[in-house]
């Protein structure tokens, strides 16, 4: 049934009349009509494309992504894969064959050395981000010092371009007064709301809540809870990694704790 629904598309995008350029011509629910580009234009169907648009001061931004899905007779059909999230792809809109590539095409003319991610975005909606993490924390008290070092692991979906919860178990090693060295698990759950989601860097506010220890040694269980918050930035130095750094301050939970928690964070981001 999908298919036949698709070749329905495909033929009545084929119906429109041919325009200049390789502009899209016509747009029916998820697929579009591109003029002048055929399969000997070096593409082949599956392909998926950058979509342009040329504003009125002549700057060129990047709108969207699509997908090749057929050729027609000196055009092609292509799907809608992801739109900028400010704007949608429309007709007049464009794509761009004469360059070397169509992602360096779009950095010269848009004055961009970047192109921050799927559909021009760096995050979007439903976007999953992995990290690899290590990081030194010192808390501090004024008859308790305490130095960890953490190996991390952290999951996380974006709910929103700009709102994201997440999980990240970690490996703690620690090395404090009277304490020798110990090694142990950890964990936190974590939201961050990022201030921006189309930038090559994209800093962030965090809240979370972070469990030190789940069968400490010493104290109660609520004495190594600890309820933080803090700020990141995200630098993107290709579409979907980035490097990942954050500080936060905890505010212990239990009853018998004193002092704070500095935490500083750095490691690999994969967003896909």
């Amino acid at each position: 049934m999908r298919i036949k629904k698709l070749f329905i598309i495909i033929f009545f995008l084929s119906l429109c009349n041919v325009a200049y350029g390789q502009n899209i011509i016509k747009i029916v629910k998820q697929f579009v009509l591109i003029n002048n580009v055929d399969e000997f234009s070096g593409l082949s169907i599956g392909d998926r494309v950058p979509v342009f648009r040329t504003t009125s001061s002549g700057a060129v931004t990047r709108v969207g992504e699509i997908q090749i899905v057929k050729f027609i007779k000196g055009k092609c059909a292509a799907k809608i894969v992801s739109e900028s999230r400010n704007t949608t792809i429309a007709v007049r809109d464009y794509i761009d064959l004469t360059a070397d590539s169509n992602e360096a095409a779009f950095s010269e003319k848009s004055g961009s050395a970047f192109s921050s991610g799927p559909g021009d975005v760096g995050i979007e909606k439903g976007d999953t981000e992995l990290q690899f993490a290590g990081f030194y924390m010192k808390i501090l008290s004024d008859y308790f010092k305490m130095g960890t070092a953490f190996i991390q692991f952290s999951y996380a979906k974006f709910l929103t371009s700009r709102f994201q919860v997440g999980v990240a178990p970690q490996l703690t090693i620690s090395e404090g007064s009277g304490m020798g060295t110990q090694t142990y698990f950890s964990a936190s759950a974590f939201c961050n709301y990022n201030l921006s989601n189309a930038s090559k860097v994209i800093p962030y506010v965090s809240g979370q809540w972070f469990q030190n220890d789940f069968a400490p040694e010493y104290g109660d269980f609520l004495d190594w809870s600890y309820i933080t918050v803090g700020a990141g930035v995200r630098n993107f130095f290709n579409e979907f990694a980035a490097l990942n750094t954050s500080v936060s301050y905890g505010f212990p939970l239990g009853s018998n704790s004193e002092g704070g928690m500095l935490t500083i964070t750095s490691g690999l981001s994969f967003i896909f």
